[in-house]
């Protein structure tokens, strides 16, 4: 069956705040063991690039109607970014990563903030004990054994917004970018592999060799992939979703898959242009839903739909198209008990709203 059209059904609000840290960004979905939902997002934050962010999670026990308030899961005293949720076996796992002070600085003096502004993010800065980052920065996460109480933070050689796959086999697959602080600019993009979600294998690079690796955030001069998801299929098939930041352009998805366990992987492909970054699900009908944002005008939220286990995506569908701004997506996807979906993802609700917020769309396939 091709699915070419859906059906919105409705869109809602799961976390918002008029306080001054009340920005929401970069959320993830899943389905608990006990059947309640999670999302987890980096929440109260200042703006966009801070030093306040903190990983937050929320619950919904009557399949996304409502939400409980957001309480904390990963709290450093740095930058605690985009957030993943993954259920694994009977476990929670939520992944974020986090920057550096130098960062931080920087971002001060590219976005010309105010002198209230600046003082507000150093005077934090100042109280960051000396050698604080060389024991917190990477790429994080914590494991829990019902998704409401979380262990220590652990640490991945690889960093991704939506964070782990569970593989078949019962192992965990990390696709992710070699963890880095922006000023260093972007690593290559790899996969590592866990037995018991504790211990990582020697990560593998992916077979990318366009678009030509750049150096992120200081010298934005070439095209690089960044921010992958993965999903691994009944078959055993592992899609990967590549998002392609382009100087000056819009963001691009890409997608690459393996049949052998990540020994060789096809070209990537195409599937999204001005798009990104992706997530990948599988519906029960056995569609593959690929969900992305979208910054330029109708700005909002996108899918594509794939009914050939990721061998060719459909027409572009518009689940969102009124965000007021650019800031805004990394739209992930769950379904409901109904066969329904829910897409959360980040952007203003209202255009003289400062702050950004955690919404939802639920939505269905025709």
């Amino acid at each position: 069956m091709l699915h070419d059209k859906i059906e919105i059904i409705r869109h809602g609000v799961i976390a918002q705040s008029e306080h001054i840290f009340g920005n929401f960004n970069w959320p993830s979905i899943a389905r608990l063991p006990d059947g309640a939902l999670a999302v987890v997002c980096s929440g109260e934050r200042f703006e966009h690039i801070d030093p306040f962010g903190k990983v937050v999670i929320c619950y919904s026990r009557d399949e996304g109607k409502t939400w409980t308030r957001p309480a904390t899961v990963i709290d450093t005293l740095l930058d605690d970014r985009d957030a993943g949720i993954t259920a694994w076996k009977d476990k929670i796992i939520v992944t974020s990563f986090n920057n550096t002070k130098k960062f931080q600085e920087y971002c001060l003096e590219v976005y010309n903030h105010d002198d209230m502004h600046k003082n507000l993010f150093r005077s934090y800065l100042k109280y960051i004990p000396e050698g604080y980052e060389e024991r917190t920065l990477g790429s994080m996460y914590v494991i829990s054994d019902d998704g409401y109480t979380f262990g220590d933070i652990r640490y991945a050689p690889v960093m991704a917004p939506h964070g782990m796959t569970a593989l078949n086999d019962g192992r965990l697959f990390y696709a992710g970018t070699l963890y880095y602080s922006p000023e260093e600019g972007p690593k290559p993009i790899c996969y590592t592999i866990s037995e018991d979600g504790l211990s990582w294998s020697q990560p593998v690079p992916l077979p990318l060799a366009k678009p030509e690796q750049g150096r992120g955030w200081l010298d934005q001069k070439k095209s690089y992939f960044c921010e992958p998801h993965a999903l691994c299929l009944p078959s055993g098939r592992i899609l990967i979703g590549l998002r392609e930041e382009v100087p000056g352009k819009p963001f691009n998805t890409w997608v690459m898959h393996s049949d052998d366990g990540g020994k060789t992987f096809s070209e990537p492909v195409l599937v999204a242009a001005g798009g990104a970054p992706p997530h990948l699900f599988r519906h029960s009908s056995g569609a593959v839903i690929l969900s992305y944002g979208y910054r330029t005008p109708p700005r909002g939220q996108r899918v594509r739909i794939s009914d050939d286990d990721g061998e060719t995506f459909g027409s572009e569908l518009i689940l969102r198209g009124d965000a007021p701004d650019w800031d805004l997506g990394y739209p992930a996807t769950a379904e409901l008990t109904d066969g329904s979906l829910i897409s959360v993802y980040y952007q203003r609700t209202d255009p003289a709203r400062r702050n950004n917020s955690i919404c939802y769309t639920v939505w269905k396939l025709k």
